[in-house]
């Protein structure tokens, strides 16, 4: 019974914390509702009606946003490029690049907001990108 106990709380706890929306993406619905909306406009492209994975969706976009911002050196300014070029959602790729090469100032999370990117593989590229770069 106490086993069944654990299992049910660990359950609950698991499921509750994927039904809300984190530090993060609550940081970006308070600051920019429309950049939020874009993130928000395509998890529910992808999941549709099921909501606690569409919160989950948005929860990692998000937080990609904010790691990406944390560890981008502007040496690798072409690798985050490429990468935002490479993982543009269908029908943005050219939007994307006038907003990097004529309107991006700075890596910071206005700019960020405003392309329409998968920021998860976003950031998986760049990761990929700048380790490869330093080993060779």
């Amino acid at each position: 019974m106490k086993n069944l106990l654990l299992i049910f709380t660990f359950v609950l706890v698991s499921t509750s914390a994927f039904s809300q929306l984190n530090r993060y993406a609550e940081a970006i619905k308070d600051f920019d509702s429309d950049g939020y909306e874009i993130i928000k406009k395509y998890a529910i492209k992808e999941w549709g009606s099921d909501h606690e994975m569409v919160v989950y969706r948005i929860n990692n976009q998000c937080e990609a946003i904010y790691d990406i911002m944390n560890k981008f050196q502007s040496k690798h300014t072409n690798i985050l490029y490429r990468s935002i070029q490479m993982w543009s959602y269908d029908g943005y790729l050219k939007k994307n690049q006038d907003i990097f090469e004529n309107e991006t100032t700075a890596i910071e999370l206005a700019q960020m907001l405003r392309f329409y990117v998968d920021w998860e593989t976003v950031e998986y590229e760049y990761d990929n990108q700048v380790d490869a770069k330093g080993s060779y």
